[in-house]
C-alpha cells in the first residue's frame, strides 16, 4: 500500500500481488510522504532542485550561485549559472535569477535576453561601513544600506539599466565625461557610468538642475548652492537669461537709486555687480533696459545735495512734471482746496484731488490752470460718516453706487451744468428755486438741483421749466405729470399761466 521516502509502489494498482514491489524514483523525480504518510507515486523535483540517477535519494538543491526555475531537473547542468559579477551568497536551491545579487558596485540589467551585472553610475554608489562600495540601484527602493535614498529621480529602461532624469534643487545633473548634461540618446556624449547629481557649493548656483552645470556666484549676489539668491545691494534686479555656451545664468538688469550696473567681461556673469553712483545722481532702468549711466532725478522727485542717496519725493500736496529738480522749491503746490491725499512724489496736477464738496475744473485753456469749485446742491452726497462729498468728482457721477439725479454735462473739464431732470422733479438753478438759462444773471451754479415733487400734494408737467405746483382739490396727484380726477368724468387740460408755468 505504500513505500518509504524516495520509493514508489510498483506497479500502481496491480491485481497480481506477486508483481508488487518498492522501486526507487528515477532521474529528476522523488517521493516524499505528506504529513507523515508513506509514498505511493514519485513526483518531479521542485524548482531549484535536480536528481541525476534513479536511486533512493531525494532531489539535491542547485548549488550556490546557480538557479533553476523549472521542475524535474535530471542534471546539475540544468542549474543555470548566475550572471558574471553576481552570486546567491551562501544560499542554494534558488529558483530564479532574481536570487543572484550583483556584487559590490554593480546592479543587474540585460543584454538582449541575457541577465548581466553592469557598473553602478557614480551618483548611485554607496559607501558601506567596511569602506567598500555598493550600488543603491540594486535595491528595490533605490537606497544605500543606511536607508539614505540615492539622490535624483532614476527610471529603468527596457534593458534594465537606470537613467538619471532629474536632480533636486542645488544639484547639477551630470551624464558625460565632461561633467555636463547631454541627451540620453547622444551616443557620443552620454555615459551611463558618469551619471550623478553633483552638489553645488555654497559659492555656486544652478537654475536648471537637469541642464546646466554649477555656476560661479556673481560678485553682486550671495548664493546658496541652488537657484535662490540674495542681492548684495538690496533692490537690485536680477533675471534668468540663457547665455550661449554657458547655460541659464542670473543677469543683472537694474540697480536701485544711486547705483549703476557693472557687467564685467566674464561670459558666465561672475563679475556682475551694482556700483554706487556719484554726487547728485541716481540710476534707474527705463523700459526694461539696464542702467549703466547715472542720470538726473525723475518727475516728482528732487535731490538737493551731492550725496550718495536716491532722489527724494516731492512732499504731499505738491507735484513736479519736469526732471532734474535740484530743490524742494521746484515742487509746485496743489490748487487751493485740493490735496494729494497724503501721496508724495506726484508728477502732475491730476494728482491733486479736490476736498469734500468740491470738484475739479480746468479753465484758461491750460492743463495746469486748475481750480476746485463748490459742488452744486443737487450733486452733494451724504457719506457714512455724516460728512458730504461731491458726486461730480466721481468718474460715473454717482454717490457711492447711486447715480446723481438729472442729466449733468460739461464741455471738456469746465463746470457742470444740470441739463434736465426726470419726471417728478423740478429743475432748480437759482436762489429763488426756479429754472433759468445758464446765461441769465439769476443763474447760480451752486444752486443747481433736481427737486423732488411731493407724491400726493404736488405735480409738475414740464420738469425742466416749471416748479412743483400744488395739487388741485379736484385731482389726486402723484408728484409727477400723471393725474386721477376726484370726480370721474371731469375733464382737465394743460394750460400755460403767466408767472406760474404749465398747469
Amino acid at each position: 500500500v505504500s513505500c518509504p521516502s524516495h520509493y514508489s509502489v510498483s506497479p500502481d494498482g496491480a491485481t497480481d500481488v506477486s508483481l508488487q514491489e518498492c522501486l526507487p524514483c528515477g532521474k529528476g523525480r522523488e517521493c516524499v510522504g505528506v504529513n507523515g504518510s508513506n509514498c505511493t507515486v514519485c513526483s518531479a523535483c521542485e524548482s531549484g532542485y535536480y536528481k541525476e540517477a534513479a536511486v533512493a535519494d531525494g532531489c539535491k538543491p542547485c548549488p550556490q550561485n546557480t538557479y533553476f526555475g523549472g521542475t524535474g531537473a535530471e542534471a546539475i547542468s540544468q542549474c543555470g549559472a548566475c550572471p558574471d559579477g553576481s552570486s546567491t551568497g551562501e544560499a542554494v536551491g534558488r529558483t530564479d535569477v532574481e536570487a543572484c545579487v550583483c556584487d559590490g558596485a554593480l546592479y543587474r540589467a540585460k543584454e538582449g535576453d541575457k541577465d548581466v551585472c553592469v557598473t553602478c553610475p557614480t551618483g548611485a554608489e554607496c559607501q558601506d561601513e567596511g569602506g567598500g562600495k555598493t550600488c543603491g540601484l540594486a535595491r528595490s527602493n533605490l537606497t544605500c544600506g543606511s536607508g539614505k535614498a540615492v539622490v535624483g529621480t532614476w527610471t529603468r529602461e527596457g534593458n534594465g539599466t537606470y537613467v538619471l532624469i532629474s536632480c533636486p534643487s542645488g544639484y547639477s545633473l551630470v551624464n558625460s565625461l565632461s561633467g555636463t548634461s547631454v541627451a540620453v540618446g547622444d551616443t557620443d556624449g552620454f555615459r551611463h557610468d558618469a551619471q550623478q547629481c553633483l552638489k553645488c557649493l555654497d559659492s555656486q548656483y544652478v537654475i536648471r538642475n537637469n541642464n546646466d552645470t554649477c555656476h560661479k556666484c556673481p560678485r553682486g549676489l550671495k548664493c546658496h548652492g541652488d537657484s535662490t539668491l540674495d542681492p548684495v545691494v538690496a533692490g537690485s534686479e536680477w533675471v534668468q537669461e540663457e547665455e550661449a555656451g554657458v547655460g541659464m545664468i542670473y543677469r543683472l538688469v537694474s540697480c536701485p537709486s544711486h547705483y549703476s550696473v557693472s557687467l564685467g567681461s566674464e561670459a558666465d556673469g561672475s563679475l556682475q555687480e551694482c556700483v554706487a553712483c556719484g554726487k547728485g545722481q541716481e540710476c534707474f532702468g527705463t523700459n526694461g533696459t539696464n542702467c549703466t549711466v547715472c542720470t538726473a532725478c525723475g518727475s516728482g522727485y528732487y535731490k538737493d545735495a551731492a550725496v550718495a542717496e536716491g532722489c527724494k519725493a516731492c512732499p504731499a500736496n505738491t507735484y513736479y512734471g519736469g526732471t532734474g529738480a535740484e530743490a524742494v522749491s521746484e515742487c509746485v503746490a496743489c490748487p487751493d482746496g485740493s490735496t494729494t491725499r497724503g501721496l508724495s512724489g506726484q508728477t502732475s496736477v491730476e494728482a491733486c484731488a479736490c476736498d469734500a464738496v468740491l470738484y475739479r475744473v480746468v479753465s484758461g485753456g491750460g492743463a495746469d490752470v486748475v481750480s476746485c469749485v463748490t459742488c452744486p446742491t443737487g450733486a452733494e452726497c451724504q457719506d457714512e460718516g455724516s460728512g458730504k462729498t461731491c458726486g461730480l468728482g466721481s468718474v460715473n457721477l454717482t454717490c457711492g453706487l447711486t447715480p446723481l439725479v438729472g442729466n449733468w454735462s460739461r464741455v471738456h473739464e469746465s463746470t457742470y451744468t444740470l441739463g434736465s431732470c426726470p419726471s417728478g422733479y423740478s429743475l432748480v438753478n437759482t436762489l429763488s428755486g426756479t429754472s433759468v438759462d445758464a446765461g441769465n444773471s439769476l443763474y447760480r451754479h451752486d444752486a443747481q438741483q433736481c427737486v423732488k415733487c411731493l407724491d400726493e400734494s404736488q405735480y409738475i408737467i414740464r420738469s425742466n421749466v416749471d416748479t412743483c405746483l400744488k395739487c388741485p382739490r379736484g385731482l389726486k396727484c402723484t408728484g409727477d405729470a400723471a393725474l386721477d380726477p376726484v370726480v370721474v368724468g371731469s375733464e382737465w387740460v394743460e394750460e400755460e399761466v403767466a408767472g406760474v408755468g404749465m398747469i
